[in-house]
C-alpha cells in the first residue's frame, strides 16, 4: 500500500521532505514546492513537477525508499547530485 511510504523525512543542513497523500497519488512536499511521485519500480519514484511549475523549473531527481531489517521504512534517498542525500524518517 502506497500509505507506507507516507511520512516526514529529515536529512542535517538539507531540510525535511514530507510525503503525503492526496485522491491515491503519492507527493513530495519540500520546504517551497509539491512534487508528485511518479512510480517507477518496487520503492523507486522519481519527482515529477505539478502544475505550479509550469515549464520554467521542472527537475527529475529521483527518490528511493529504503527498508530496514523488519521491512519498514527507514530512509530515503534523493538522488539529486552524485551522491544520494540521505533522508531518516521521523
Amino acid at each position: 500500500a502506497l500509505t507506507h511510504f507516507v511520512g516526514t523525512y529529515k536529512a542535517q543542513g538539507f531540510g525535511e521532505i514530507k510525503i503525503m497523500m492526496e485522491n491515491n497519488i503519492l507527493f513530495a512536499v519540500l520546504p517551497t514546492f509539491k512534487f508528485q511521485l511518479e512510480h517507477l519500480s518496487f520503492n523507486s519514484f522519481r519527482l515529477k513537477g505539478t502544475k505550479e511549475f509550469k515549464d520554467v523549473f521542472n527537475p527529475e531527481f529521483n527518490i528511493q525508499f529504503v527498508n530496514d531489517t523488519n521491512g519498514n521504512i527507514s530512509h530515503l534517498e534523493l538522488y539529486s547530485q552524485k551522491e544520494p542525500i540521505e533522508f531518516k524518517r521521523e
